[in-house]
């Protein structure tokens, strides 16, 4: 499951729009992510910050993505500047709440996220992934709900998943599938030297 894809019907307008999702999770008997009572994961979908960019590559590594010199901070930065209207990068910020007080507890951490593209009539997403201390709350299906959501106002009317990840990640296929994606052929690539 390389490759996946889903056709839209309807076709949107082609403008762009920060698509944030608030997400509330609470820990219950213990936790998801290892924490003690008391405490509520707070999470919040976003634009990446240039800050952000070495923890987001920790949590694709951890989610089983082969990182290459595409996901450098000076590659990603670069696409982001000078494909600024057609790619995004979305996150999933996770932040610990002790509910008794409502205070914050630690920093936030980035706990997963997306890349979006689009060429002018597809969007592709890549690097769908969320670090393992985060699974099981719906962050894969927030993050990729949110890349669809920015494909259709792209304009897009065939998106494909490239997610090298999904191959081996049996909830991610379920994710994929709940959702409404097929599994595709394997895509052919060449990978040109830099001058």
């Amino acid at each position: 499951m390389k490759n996946a894809t889903k056709t839209q019907k309807k076709k949107a307008p082609a403008t762009s729009h920060d698509h944030g999702h608030e997400h509330g999770h609470s820990h219950g008997e213990g936790g998801c992510c290892g924490h003690d009572h008391g405490l509520v994961c707070e999470l919040h979908l976003r634009l990446v910050h240039p800050q952000d960019l070495k923890e987001l590559r920790a949590a694709w590594k951890g989610s089983g993505h082969t990182l290459d010199d595409r996901d450098t901070d000076k590659s990603l930065a670069r696409c982001l500047d000078q494909h600024r209207n057609f790619f995004r990068v979305f996150v999933a910020e996770a932040q610990m709440v002790e509910t008794s007080q409502n205070e914050k507890v630690g920093k936030p951490r980035i706990a997963g996220g997306i890349i979006a593209a689009f060429d002018g009539r597809s969007a592709t997403f890549y690097r769908l992934g969320v670090h393992p201390d985060f699974r099981g709350i719906g962050l894969a299906a927030a993050l990729l709900e949110t890349a669809e959501k920015q494909g259709k106002l792209w304009g897009a009317s065939h998106m494909r998943l490239e997610n090298s990840a999904a191959d081996s990640d049996e909830d991610l296929q379920k994710v994929l599938a709940t959702a409404g994606w097929k599994s595709a052929t394997v895509c052919w690539e060449k990978t040109q030297k830099a001058r």
